[in-house]
């Protein structure tokens, strides 16, 4: 009986460090984000500082998007087909008739971009 006393509370300690420790880079990020959008440094992110904060982010997400679209895409013909899929990401290749909106057998951009939305926002709202 004692020992698994102890061992419970062994396991309790190590999942209270490794929640402080998750808390702590989560306060870490969010202190980063909140230092890069704050421009003026008064402590305080005016809706102007956001606005430009997530158009600016919004753009490196973009750009990033593109590029990695365009690695996905081998032949570079505008879609990411089956094969390309299969050879590149093994999350694509089986989400692939998800991603395949039209069932064209290829993935456009445009298809993706709607995926990846759709992932994040049944994430946020849990549905």
């Amino acid at each position: 009986m004692k020992i698994k006393i102890l061992f419970a509370t062994v396991a309790a300690c190590v999942a209270a460090a490794a929640t402080a420790q998750a808390d702590d880079a989560t306060k870490r990020y969010i202190d980063a984000g909140f230092a890069a959008m704050d421009i003026n440094k008064d402590g305080k992110v005016e809706p102007a500082e956001f606005d430009r904060f997530m158009r600016a982010r919004l753009a490196r997400q973009g750009a990033k998007f593109d590029q990695t679209f365009g690695q996905l895409d081998k032949d570079g013909n505008g879609t990411i087909s089956r094969s390309e899929a299969q050879s590149s990401s093994a999350i694509m290749a089986k989400y692939f008739d998800f991603i395949d909106a039209d069932k064209s057998g290829g993935i456009s951009k445009s298809e993706l971009r709607s995926a990846m939305i759709k992932s994040q926002a049944e994430e946020v709202t849990g549905k």
